[in-house]
């Protein structure tokens, strides 16, 4: 492509034709790089995309988890949902949970804390692959989604995102309400929900049943 010479913008055709090597892990060193460069800046905020990648990278390698983010597919931009959100596929709710515990409280309910092996695979989007998705860059969650349909974010998603935003501001999400993890049920079929407790210092990961009334606690709806 001449533009790895002469050094002008690639169209949005070439752009997504480096995405599709991408996916497919033909791309290689060069392209990599400017498909980092241009492909946020046709679709997100300048330098969003690329930034957040190598943040997501650089949190998996300090907990020594394979990522290798350039291998995989960034779901289409859609304007107003700008925080990527990597999940590693080797990576589980034990881990992620313990990295919290290492930056703050944790308090899991025993529901939860009992079922975790098990909760592993119903957090999985996919059948085996890392994967990303976006969502909004809210503090809190949403209001009452117009749709019940759209995909919602679950309690592995919940966690990374409130573990990266810690590790990047020092900053807790979800210090109002909660984020209800709708992806994501217990065997009883309840469902998880994370919040921060300012008096308690504390972030609480609980369940909710489905019938039970609006509240404050609502999930995010997710881009894949």
């Amino acid at each position: 492509m001449h533009f790895f010479h002469d050094g002008l913008k690639p169209t949005p055709a070439e752009v997504q034709l480096l995405r599709n090597k991408l996916v497919h892990g033909i791309i290689n060193a060069a392209e990599a790089a400017v498909f980092l460069r241009f492909s946020s800046s046709a679709t997100a905020p300048p330098g969003t995309l690329t930034d957040q990648i190598e943040a997501w990278d650089a949190l998996c390698r300090s907990v020594s988890i394979p990522c290798e983010p350039l291998h995989l597919a960034v779901p289409d931009f859609v304007d107003g949902f700008e925080r990527l959100i990597i999940v590693p596929e080797q990576i589980t709710l034990h881990q992620v949970i313990t990295l919290l515990k290492r930056n703050m409280d944790v308090w899991v309910h025993p529901e939860i804390r009992d079922e975790l092996d098990g909760m592993d695979l119903q957090n999985r989007r996919f059948d085996h692959g890392s994967y990303t998705i976006w969502v909004r860059e809210g503090c809190e969650a949403e209001r009452e989604l117009e749709h019940n349909q759209v995909p919602t974010i679950t309690l592995m998603e919940r966690l990374l995102l409130g573990l990266l935003r810690f590790k990047q501001s020092g900053e807790q999400l979800d210090v109002i309400g909660g984020t209800l993890c709708s992806g994501t049920r217990t065997s009883s079929g309840r469902i998880p929900y994370v919040e921060w407790s300012d008096e308690d210092t504390q972030l609480a990961i609980s369940t909710r049943s489905d019938t039970a009334p609006a509240s404050l606690v609502r999930p995010r709806q997710v881009i894949i």
